[in-house]
């Protein structure tokens, strides 16, 4: 009786060698030719012009005295300057917030006509106090108490969108501006008879605008008539929005 084998025929294993080598030549040469073809894309920019409201007002406060003896020097300006955080801390409002920023102590010098020359007049003492609130009314009135108050200078107010506020907004007009530079993209790829793709890379640039209002300087104690250096002090206080202005660039692939 004749013993059966396993062995396979040899052209039937030829063929299927044959056909293996062409499907794996054919998947090599189309993925090698998908590497290579480079990737179209486009490039464009985005635009997002935008306003958020002021929702913070600051001003910031000097304490200031000069005297011959450092010490007396030192507490003439400490005591302007607790005389009037007293007062600020008596207004009720839960947004205020109060940030001592600066003190100095040195010797002043003036020029002497006489002399022709720089003398020494005494010891200068300076507290900075910066006051911000979103109450716009609470500002108001601290600068109608710091205009009445002796040894005090208003040296500066501004009006801003508080950091949480311009975020939110910025990260808004970002979405918007991306979302422009892509129907940008869909508009030139459809033009060629194209359709877009997915974004390849981009990047923002923004400006933000916020037209700080900044008083002249007003030292409260050169004014000897109390009443006329509070009206000076303490204006109705307006302001407009901020701007926001964010550019995308971007670049989208081409199908």
């Amino acid at each position: 009786m004749a013993k059966e084998t396993n062995q396979s025929n040899p052209v039937t294993r030829g063929i299927i060698i044959a056909v293996a080598s062409v499907l794996i030549g054919t998947g090599l040469y189309l993925c090698l030719r998908d590497a290579a073809a480079p990737i179209r894309k486009v490039s464009v920019s985005g635009e997002c012009l935008s306003t958020v409201a002021k929702d913070t007002t600051a001003v910031t406060l000097r304490f200031r005295a000069v005297n011959k003896n450092a010490a007396e020097s030192n507490r003439l300006a400490r005591a302007a300057y607790d005389a009037l955080v007293a007062k600020i801390k008596n207004i009720s409002d839960d947004t205020m917030k109060l940030n001592t920023t600066g003190f100095n102590s040195s010797e002043k010098r003036e020029w002497s006509e006489s002399d022709k020359k720089y003398v020494s007049i005494g010891i200068e003492t300076s507290i900075d106090l910066d006051v911000s609130s979103k109450n716009r009314a609470t500002i108001e009135t601290i600068l109608g108490v710091a205009g009445d108050s002796k040894n005090t200078e208003i040296q500066g107010l501004r009006m801003f969108a508080a950091p949480e506020t311009l975020k939110s907004a910025l990260e808004d007009c970002i979405k918007t501006a991306a979302e422009n530079a892509r129907d940008k993209a869909a508009a030139l790829a459809a033009a060629g008879g194209s359709r877009v793709g997915k974004m390849l890379t981009a990047q923002f640039y923004r400006t933000t605008e916020d037209n700080n209002v900044r008083p002249v300087m007003m030292r409260a104690a050169m004014y000897e008539d109390a009443v006329a250096a509070k009206a000076l002090a303490a204006p109705e206080l307006f302001s407009s929005d901020s701007d926001i202005s964010v550019t995308v660039n971007a670049e989208f692939e081409i199908r």
